[in-house]
Parts: C-alpha cells; structure tokens; sequence
C-alpha cells in the first residue's frame, strides 16, 4: 500500500527521433562500405590490366629487339665481307632477305606496343586501315599465354584479303575483353575449351562473331 500522499512518476521519452538517426547512420555506414568495396575491386581490376599489359607488351618488343639485332649482325656480316673482297651475289641477295623480313617484324611489333600503349591514354586512337587477318591474328596470338595456361584453344577464320579501315586501339580491345571474359567465366570446372573467331564480310559491312 501506498503511504498517503505518496504518488507515480511517470517519465516519457519519445525514441522516434533517435531511432531515425540510428537508422541513418547504419543506411550511410552501409554505403560507405559498398562505396570501398567497389573502389577496392576498380583497384585490383587496374592492377591486373596493368600486369597483363606488361606481359602482353614483353612479347612484341622482344620480337622487335631481336629481329633489330639479326639485321644489325648481318649489315656488319655483310659489310666485312665487302672490305675484304669476298661479297658474293647470293650473300648479298641473302641480306635482302633478312633486311625485309626483320624490317617487317620490326614495324608489326612497334606498331603492336603502340596500340597497346594507347589503352592507357584517354584520348581514341585514328582509324587507319590494315589487313583484318593479320590484325586479329596478333590480337589473339598476344592472349596465348593465357590461353595456354587454361588450355584453350584458338579456332580463327577470316578472308585473306579483307582490308577495313578500323580504330584499332578500340578493335583491339573488344576482342582482348572477350577473350578475357571466356577465359573468367566459360571453362569453370572444364579441363579444356575454346573458342573462336570468324570474321565475315557483308556487303560494305564486316560482322566478327565471338564464340567460346
């Protein structure tokens, strides 16, 4: 029993307001985790473009360095030959040969890491016009180390003689993408796979199907 006089204190806080902020710190906690995660992955993703750049850049250039190094072994070759009197025609015309085929393996192989190099710039690389075979043919020969180490293979068709006037660093990409997006997501749990590229030509257009 309640002595005489005596009484309840009832103290009423509203929890609404409080409740709300709670509730908007945890939305804003949330999406600032969202928010890491996501520049966390851009991160590893740019560091794995820059790796395989790297690797996909030592191929060309050791090309280029060698084929420079043969060609300046046979210009001295040929050259000592000539001071001492002892240049024949056939070695001569044997040099041609070299100095046209390095030539050639030099400029593809430059003109390979100068595509490559432009991935890195903002700015879209001039159309020029090249040989579609040939073009794609280096594109895919660049992804066979890692093709290799998925054991992929490679089925390629296109007409010899097909010229298209194209962006290359833009062309090149396309086809580096998917290749890398098969090899991420097409052969889980397969020992081996492939895939394939035909290149066709209709009317004034060219239609390139990728397939894995």
């Amino acid at each position: 029993p309640l002595d005489e006089g005596a009484g309840w204190l009832l103290h009423l806080t509203d929890m609404t307001a409080a409740k709300q902020e709670e509730s908007r710190m945890r939305a804003r906690n949330e999406q600032l985790e969202r928010a890491m995660a996501e520049a966390r992955a851009r991160i590893v993703e740019k560091e794995q473009l820059a790796a395989g750049l790297v690797h996909e850049i030592d191929t060309p250039v050791g090309v280029g360095l060698s084929s420079a190094s043969e060609l300046a072994f046979r210009a001295e070759q040929l050259a000592r030959e000539y001071r001492d009197g002892l240049m024949r025609r056939t070695n001569f015309e044997d040099f041609l040969t070299t100095a046209r085929e390095s030539s050639a393996l030099i400029n593809d192989n430059l003109q390979r890491v100068a595509d490559l190099l432009a991935d890195l710039r903002p700015e879209r690389s001039p159309a020029r016009r090249i040989q579609l075979k040939r073009f794609l043919g280096d594109v895919l020969l660049e992804t066979n180390p890692r093709l290799g180490e998925k054991h992929v293979g490679v089925r390629f068709t296109c007409p010899d003689d097909l010229t298209v006037t194209v962006e290359t660093t833009a062309l090149r990409r396309i086809i580096a993408n998917l290749v890398a997006n098969a090899l991420q997501h097409a052969f889980t749990g397969m020992l081996v796979g492939e895939i394939s590229l035909v290149a066709s030509c209709r009317g004034d257009q060219v239609h390139l199907r990728f397939a894995d």
